[in-house]
């Protein structure tokens, strides 16, 4: 405890708090004191100069613990010089500056970003001080510099100091009632936790809902850990939104007027004042940009792409490198929003950033004070405070957003991958994510393409419906209801095969899959063309259709029609031949293996492949992060053994193996013996619950083993190398293993017309 409160600490937060309390009123007047503004309320608390003087002390320890560079990887500087030489070129006009690009020797594509976001971050705070000191006569310079050490070593801890203090108010009821609320009542049938435990799981969640942005992301953070929290507990912090009031119009404004240099009526020909959406970090307008504004972006992007063409003529740079370059600028691809196109505009609330960064230093310092409390440690809240502040910092650079985007319209364009027939639906897959305009966009304002289309919670609700009508056994005809199911059963195929792409193929997966986060469109196919069709977006006729029938879709939902005309509509879709396209929203968050991950995964992967349950427990344990920390390490492997022996008994079955319940029951076991598993492995996990959910209420029957073979079948030599980590022939039979042991499995389900369909486009050639 010495090394977070030491005397001079003390007496200088002493200090501080008598100047607070004297300047009550200024600070009201300023907007420091924000948490009420009676001057009673500030006297009564105030007065009490042991409590402030604790809160300043771990405020300053908070503010030297989290800002240190060292909580965070310091970005990799490329060594080959050639790379140093395009990575340091000067940032000329565009928006978008070039430094936002991965480094080369990041673990992780994501990281790289994240990386260059900070140092772009660091680097422009620093000129902006140098240009002030420069524009001030030097007799006054030191004036200057006394403001910036006032206002990083005095005013900011006096200002962590009072959210210490608030979020101390909002929680310190919460944590002082656990012991006894927890206790209270009888257990609940099928919850397993007592009345008590769940009033205050219901309880913390309005606490987090209260306390603002940074702990409504942490509550939807949490929900996503069941290897460590409580199922009962998850499932509670999974309903948590965001109570976030949208900041005003004129703030909005001048957001835009500093972002793109221009006044937002010379940027926008039309812009809705009002939000479509509020989050807890931004909120999202639609409008029109000009034409003007326009053609001005068009000028700049003429100049850095004739800098692009001399850089990839480069004579010094070999031909890995230009590959590599052309690899790296084609996610920052210029896209030109079409004449009078609606586009969708967030803008990051003011202030956020700096909110955010006072309650990750609080975070930080008691997840120090936790984890000196000796049955604490297995849980590493230090550790998972810095994942979780990277987490927040990648979601406050919007242009982080805008390149993820780009990288997974890259993944989805590939000709194979577009004209990949699903067994089932012999339909080609349908993905489709926002067009990002990267260079009308910048940190904290996003401009991408609006995607008018139908919530894909409109769906599931009437699912819901349709199952109940289905099991009414009342003799009627239920052509309508069973045409829905077929139009539910291709979309499930979709969804889930586009998840098992990101995650087999590219190892770049969407980290926010929620209802929310997924919308539908539909547009209408020639049946006689198939094989020619390729993107919805390829004609403009059918554009036009798919945005009038998804208009028509959205005027019924929002005027709460009738189950039979809502249904009618959808059947109407069928039967006229019309399609789903799956559109992803959000993808400012997303999950990549690195190197030692995938390694991992892969291996756990092969013992689960020979149904080695054994093993597979002991690879968990021993690539945990704390193996020591782990509860009965062995009867846990015994456990995981039982399971798998569950799963190789069902196998070949006819039943539909549940992975969700699968991995659920292993959770709870990785939770109970305190084996800590990596964030990124379980954000994996989470998301494979999350998609199999939605599989399942569009589609009772569904089978991810099922919807994972014509991924694998994709997968050819080169890439199954790849994903086993090295060349080796075992390694590769190995693989060749899972995939012949699924097909077998499908087979055995198929129907002779399936097999007569894969026998005729040599479906089963892993090739092909």
């Amino acid at each position: 405890m010495l090394r977070i409160f030491n005397r001079p600490s003390l007496l200088l937060c002493k200090n501080a708090s008598r100047s607070i309390y004297k300047n009550t009123q200024f600070q009201q007047r300023s907007g420091v004191a924000t948490f009420n503004k009676s001057t009673n309320y500030h006297e009564r608390y105030f007065k009490s100069l042991p409590f402030i003087s604790l809160a300043l002390a771990g405020a300053l320890y908070c503010s030297t613990s989290i800002n240190n560079e060292q909580q965070f990887p310091k970005p990799i500087r490329p060594s080959n010089t050639a790379e140093k030489k395009v990575l340091d070129m000067p940032k000329g006009t565009d928006l978008v500056s070039r430094s936002l690009t991965d480094h080369p020797d990041a673990e992780t594509f994501e990281i790289g970003l994240f990386l260059t976001s900070q140092e772009e971050y660091r680097r422009e705070l620093a000129q902006d001080r140098a240009q002030e000191l420069s524009r001030c006569p030097k007799i006054f310079k030191w004036v200057i510099r006394l403001k910036f050490f006032v206002s990083d070593y005095v005013m900011e801890p006096i200002l962590t100091g009072v959210r210490f203090i608030e979020l101390s108010m909002i929680f310190l009821p919460v944590i002082i009632g656990y012991p006894i609320i927890s206790i209270l009542g009888p257990k609940v049938k099928n919850k397993g936790d007592r009345w008590g435990k769940l009033v205050w799981n219901k309880f913390f969640k309005y606490c987090l809902e209260l306390a603002g942005p940074c702990f409504i992301k942490m509550g939807q953070w949490a929900a996503s850990r069941t290897d460590i929290f409580s199922k009962n507990f998850c499932h509670e912090l999974e309903s948590l939104h965001s109570n976030s009031k949208p900041h005003s119009f004129p703030q909005t404004k001048k957001i835009i007027a500093d972002s793109f240099g221009a006044e937002l009526e010379s940027v926008f020909e039309e812009f809705v004042e009002k939000p479509i959406g509020v989050g807890s970090i931004a909120q999202v307008h639609v409008g029109k940009l000009s034409e003007a504004y326009l053609r001005r972006v068009e000028g700049e992007v003429g100049e850095i792409e004739r800098e692009r063409s001399k850089t990839m003529l480069d004579e010094s740079y070999s031909a890995k490198l230009l590959d590599e370059l052309k690899e790296r600028f084609s996610l920052y691809k210029y896209h030109r929003p079409k004449s009078h196109q609606w586009v969708a505009v967030k803008v990051m609330h003011p202030g956020v950033e700096e909110k955010i960064d006072r309650d990750l230093k609080i975070m930080s310092f008691f997840a120090n004070i936790i984890n000196l409390v000796p049955t604490m440690e297995w849980l590493s809240f230090p550790e998972e405070v810095q994942q979780f502040a990277m987490f927040m910092k990648l979601q406050l650079d919007l242009r982080i957003e805008g390149v993820n985007l780009n990288k997974f319209a890259k993944n989805f364009e590939h000709k194979e991958i577009r004209e990949k027939y699903n067994l089932i639906n012999k339909v080609k897959l349908q993905i489709k994510f926002p067009k990002p305009y990267l260079k009308c966009s910048n940190r904290h304002v996003l401009v991408e393409e609006y995607m008018h289309a139908v919530p894909i919670a409109t769906i599931l609700e009437l699912t819901d419906m349709v199952k109940e009508r289905l099991a009414e056994n009342n003799g009627k005809d239920k052509t309508q209801e069973k045409n829905f199911m077929k139009l539910n059963k291709i979309l499930s195929n979709e969804i889930l095969d586009s998840f098992l792409q990101m995650l087999i193929l590219d190892n770049f997966i969407h980290s926010d899959l929620h209802p929310g986060n997924i919308c539908v469109r539909f547009f209408k196919i020639d049946k006689n063309d198939q094989e020619l069709f390729g993107s919805p977006e390829d004609s403009r006729e059918v554009t036009l259709d798919m945005q009038t029938v998804t208009t028509e879709l959205l005027k019924l939902d929002r005027a709460d029609s009738s189950y039979e005309d809502l249904l009618n509509s959808f059947n109407k879709l069928f039967e006229e031949g019309y399609r789903p396209e799956v559109c992803y929203l959000d993808a400012g968050l997303v999950t990549e293996l690195n190197n030692h991950d995938r390694v991992n995964f892969l291996e756990l992967f092969k013992a689960l492949s020979m149904f080695d349950g054994y093993r597979a427990g002991e690879l968990m344990v021993e690539r945990s992060r704390n193996p020591e920390g782990a509860k009965d390490p062995e009867i846990f492997a015994l456990k995981v053994q039982r399971l798998v022996d569950t799963v190789k008994d069902r196998a070949f079955t006819l039943g539909n193996i549940s992975i969700g319940d699968l991995l659920d029951k292993m959770l709870g076991m990785v939770r109970y013996h305190h084996v800590k598993m990596e964030p990124d492995f379980v954000n994996v996990v989470v998301a494979i619950l999350l998609l199999e959910g939605i599989g399942r209420q569009l589609d009772p029957e569904l089978d991810l083993f099922a919807s994972a073979i014509p991924i694998l079948r994709r997968v050819n030599v080169k890439d199954a190398k790849l994903l086993a980590g090295s060349s080796t022939t075992a390694d590769i039979l190995r693989f060749a293993l899972i995939w012949a042991a699924l097909e077998t499995r499908q087979l055995i389900h198929a129907t002779i017309q399936d097999i007569y369909y894969l026998v005729c486009t040599d479906g089963l050639a892993p090739n092909h």
